[in-house]
């Protein structure tokens, strides 16, 4: 057995055996990652959608390969349990099973699996989404599959239902849906988002943690601009009796505004938005995040200087 997954598959039931709300840090390499722990979250989530843009070819395109691939790059990089995006399980049932098998190897502590249909479709990133769902005795067959799969009993199974913004879906078909996948055996259950993207409102949380018993996970709205639904901060979560809350995919969209305003600046011919120091500072951390001190101490103590040519006295 892989040691990594049986300490962060024990160490994720154990968070969610304790009490409080557990902020989860939504990220899609193995250096934001590393950077999460180091500041203290206790859980990654490995979005599917953040490994599809990475890799410029969006989530319904990205192979179980690579997904365990990336998996196992960012468990390598950390201590803490990752819970990984699996969207539909790559297939039917065995298909799925095979999936877990591959991502407990990769010392993964979780998954999550969705009843959008497979292959999934790219138009689910239009706005209004455009989803399509599997039917909910097909995906209890999926989740009762990816339990039988699991070689340790603490890897946890995240179910997930789309249908509230699915073609034809509607909120009280998600509640029903979630009781079934409760009943099929889920660890946990996520509230997806509805229909256009946006995160499901507090009513709509409070009714289903009405309707179920298992841990539920949400995302947060924490420091978007106002709107409708209010701020959903972690908080607010716990009140209304969520294990989990989900950072989503702020990290992405910060970092590529970054990006973009850097290369920008740079084409322009303008200052960057950061002195010298500020950016030896920032490098520094980086190189102090990912482990470069204790490399050149070890490097120091175990390798010779090179030859310079000179004959030793």
């Amino acid at each position: 057995m892989n040691r990594i997954r049986e300490k962060t598959t024990a160490m994720l039931r154990k968070q969610l055996s304790e009490k409080g709300i557990i902020v989860e840090a939504s990220c899609y390499n193995p250096l934001t990652a590393k950077l999460a722990e180091r500041l203290g979250f206790k859980q990654i989530w490995v979005a599917g959608w953040g490994l599809g843009a990475q890799f410029c070819y969006t989530e319904p395109l990205t192979t179980m390969t690579e997904y365990v691939y990336f998996a196992k790059m960012i468990t390598d990089a950390v201590s803490i349990p990752v819970i990984v995006d699996a969207s539909t399980g790559f297939g039917d049932p065995i298909y799925v099973m095979r999936a877990v098998r591959e991502f407990e190897k990769a010392g993964v502590a979780g998954i999550t699996l969705e009843d959008q249909i497979y292959p999934k479709r790219v138009q689910y990133h239009a706005r209004p989404q455009v989803k399509y769902v599997i039917s909910a005795d097909e995906m209890v067959v999926k989740l009762k599959a990816a339990l039988r799969a699991r070689t340790d009993n603490d890897f946890v199974i995240v179910g997930r239902t789309d249908v509230n913004g699915a073609v034809g879906g509607s909120v009280e078909e998600m509640v029903r849906r979630m009781k079934m996948y409760e009943q099929a055996g889920a660890d946990v259950l996520r509230v997806g988002v509805s229909a256009g993207g946006s995160l499901a409102g507090i009513e709509l949380l409070k009714k289903i943690r009405a309707e179920v018993t298992v841990p539920l996970e949400a995302g947060l709205s924490k420091d978007l601009k106002p709107g409708v639904r209010g701020p959903i901060t972690p908080e607010v979560l716990e009140e209304l009796g969520y294990k989990i809350a989900r950072t989503t995919m702020m990290s992405i969209a910060v970092e590529y505004r970054a990006a973009k305003e850097l290369f920008m600046n740079v084409l322009n011919d303008q200052p960057i938005g950061m002195t010298e120091e500020e950016f030896r500072e920032i490098t520094g951390d980086v190189l102090e995040t990912i482990g470069v001190p204790e490399l050149i101490e070890e490097e120091l103590k175990t390798t010779k200087p090179p030859y310079t040519g000179k004959i030793p006295d």
